[in-house]
């Protein structure tokens, strides 16, 4: 007898264990899951920039941060007859300014916002959004940026960040220190390489492309 009553109060004792620790996991996680929403929460800042564009319209364009290093950039047109929609760019490097310029120079200005990334090598990127004709717009193919391509563009050799786009004499422009194989990130030795963009229109779409380069010795 004096058997059972101590098997039976070991199985009590052992029930009871299993069950504070069951209730111990569950009590938990659903504050790990809440401590996550708030982490999120607070990488969602909202930045909005209104600029104007052609005769009487304009483009807002709305960066949401979703990171340190990435946000989602929003466009959406103000003032155009056949078009009132957002285009959107997901996971791209944060905002850092706006160029507008009649690259193609059909009277119709184009907008173009460069983003740059967080880090030692800060690449810039281009995000280009063209008029059509002034009633709607679309964004602009730049195939460099294109990592679906299996493609070499020997202009780019030597490229490691640190570039400058700008307006020049209605024409946009890119200049990056050119760096050799043995140079640190804080000493590129290979000069400045200096691009020239051009504006095409294919099949009704447009796309970035190059129109000549040049190398500038340091």
């Amino acid at each position: 007898m004096q058997i059972k009553n101590t098997y039976r109060q070991n199985s009590i004792i052992l029930f009871f264990v299993v069950l504070l620790s069951f209730s111990f996991v569950c009590c938990k996680q659903p504050k790990s899951k809440i401590y996550k929403q708030k982490e999120e929460s607070t990488y969602r800042e909202v930045k909005d920039t209104r600029v104007k564009f052609n005769f009487n319209q304009s483009f807002e364009i709305k960066e949401i941060k979703i990171g340190s290093s990435l946000s989602d950039i929003h466009v959406s047109g103000i003032g155009f007859q056949n078009c009132t929609k957002t285009l959107k760019f997901i996971s791209v490097d944060p905002f850092e300014k706006l160029l507008i310029a009649d690259i193609d120079k059909n009277g119709f200005e184009e907008l173009y916002i460069l983003t740059r990334s967080v880090g030692s090598g800060s690449y810039s990127q281009i995000i280009g959004i063209t008029s059509n004709k002034g009633t709607s717009y679309k964004s602009i193919y730049i195939p460099e940026y294109d990592n679906t391509l299996d493609i070499k563009f020997d202009y780019l050799d030597g490229y490691m960040g640190h570039d400058s786009i700008y307006v020049q004499n209605k024409m946009l422009c890119r200049e990056f220190p050119v760096y050799k194989l043995s140079d640190s990130n804080s000493k590129p030795t290979g000069g400045i390489r200096k691009i020239i963009y051009k504006l095409v229109e294919i099949d009704n779409s447009f796309s970035l492309q190059i129109n000549s380069h040049q190398m500038i010795e340091l």
